[in-house]
């Protein structure tokens, strides 16, 4: 009872003095520190939901903590009473949600979205970013591609793929009248400091190691990837800007495989060579071996519908590769 009260006199005071409180799931996540870092740089008040056991990052201390669980219903319902905009970034993963069930991807995944929505619509006028992504159409494709956010769903028989789509259609299906929402969705994220060992980030890491950078002859090859700041720029823009209520936006950016490689074997201090390589011989190779489908991957997702609410990357793919390998290097990682 007194930490309720204590909430509702921090809102009302909040309130008085002009501040916006944002509330976040997922803020200990990759992105969500850097959208804590964000929002804390606009002078907003924050609200983080965090699970009973997590150990908050230092930074977190002048926030205010919810614990609890997106699944559970009372606690975000905490995390949200009150909220001016909500960023949903919590979800269950990568490597930990495929290597579930996908019951439980689709317990957190769909069912922490459907809370949030649930307690979202009782916060009369709060607006909703849901953070989605590429994976709802595949990240991956043979063909030569330019995808956006009118190109169908076909997301791959993963429990993550799956129930991620599931998710952002249960926010795309919501009244956005009723509870302003927007959908950011985004290709795989590099994190800088706060980054995580993402399996494919440590493939183009061993291949650049080689000093080697295959490249296709006819056509290129793609890589889809985004810097976590700059991910976490995006939402920070959509939850205030009027024309995204309603509206689906992909960040993504794309540049040629041997690039991408490039970029690592210069933040190693490794000489890299580019050398030619049929593009059927990859192709087939990506047919024989799924996990070996982005050295083959043809598609590109398009972006420049969230350009034209203005949004351009602070930092860009290629520092923040330079910042991820640096922090990999000084973590021991690599």
């Amino acid at each position: 009872v007194y930490r309720g009260l204590a909430r509702a006199h921090h809102q009302s005071q909040a309130r008085a003095n002009g501040m916006k409180l944002y509330a976040i799931t997922g803020a200990d996540g990759m992105i969500g520190r850097h959208l804590v870092e964000a929002l804390r740089a606009s002078g907003a008040r924050l609200r983080v939901l965090l699970l009973p056991d997590a150990i908050a990052p230092p930074f977190f201390q002048d926030i205010e903590v919810v614990r609890g669980d997106v699944r559970r219903r009372e606690s975000v319902e905490r995390l949200v009473g009150g909220a001016d905009v909500g960023f949903h970034l919590a979800a269950l993963v990568g490597r930990a949600a495929n290597a579930s069930s996908l019951v439980t991807a689709r317990d957190v995944n769909v069912g922490g979205t459907r809370n949030v929505l649930d307690a979202m619509a009782r916060s009369s006028g709060a607006r909703l970013v849901f953070l989605s992504t590429c994976c709802v159409y595949g990240l991956h494709g043979l063909k030569e591609q330019v995808l956006d956010e009118t190109s169908p769903h076909a997301p791959l028989d993963q429990p993550y793929d799956r129930s991620k789509t599931e998710a952002e259609s249960l926010v795309c299906g919501t009244d956005a009248d009723l509870t302003p929402w927007t959908v950011l969705q985004v290709p795989v994220a590099l994190g800088g400091a706060h980054t995580t060992e993402k399996p494919t980030a440590m493939s183009l890491i061993r291949l650049a190691r080689l000093g080697v950078a295959p490249r296709p002859m006819g056509g290129r090859v793609w890589a889809n990837y985004v810097f976590g700041g700059d991910v976490a720029a995006a939402p920070a823009l959509l939850g205030e800007h009027p024309d995204s209520v309603g509206q689906t936006f992909i960040h993504s950016e794309s540049v040629p495989l041997h690039v991408l490689v490039s970029w690592i074997a210069r933040e190693l201090n490794v000489r890299c060579r580019t050398f030619p390589v049929p593009h059927l011989a990859l192709q087939s190779i990506a047919l024989a071996r799924h996990s070996a489908v982005a050295l083959a991957n043809r598609r590109r997702f398009a972006s420049e519908k969230i350009k034209r609410l203005g949004f351009s990357a602070p930092t860009g793919l290629e520092r923040g590769v330079s910042e991820t390998i640096a922090y990999y290097q000084s973590a021991g990682v690599i």
